[in-house]
């Protein structure tokens, strides 16, 4: 289900994801909700939105969203799909192969 962000008179539609942090086996994941005027490019969102809204354990600004099934990289907003988990990374760490809590919460939500 799309969030729905009001602005003055303007609504903005939003999408929200789940992130969850890289080699982070077990832990939480953290709701965000996107839209093309807030973040106009993929970059921002991830450098900027996702560095301060989700803790990170080893330090350093998160520089990529990755799927939890295998590491895919996504390089654009429109690849994000809404209610889905993704990874986040820094810039130079691999991703690391665990069994993310994705599909429990996917089923759980889906419903």
């Amino acid at each position: 289900m799309a969030q729905t962000m009001t602005y003055g008179a303007e609504k903005r539609q939003g999408k929200r994801i789940w992130i969850q942090v890289n080699g982070a086996r077990g832990k939480r994941r953290y709701p965000a909700c996107y839209n093309r005027h807030d973040f106009p490019s993929f970059d921002s969102f991830v450098s900027d939105y996702l560095t301060q809204h989700v803790p990170s354990e080893k330090g350093g600004c998160y520089r990529k969203i990755m799927t939890p099934d295998g590491g895919t990289p996504l390089a654009n907003l429109d690849d994000l799909e809404e209610g889905k988990t993704y990874i986040v990374a820094t810039k130079s760490e691999p991703f690391h192969k665990l069994r993310y809590l994705t599909h429990f919460y996917n089923k759980l939500y889906d419903r």
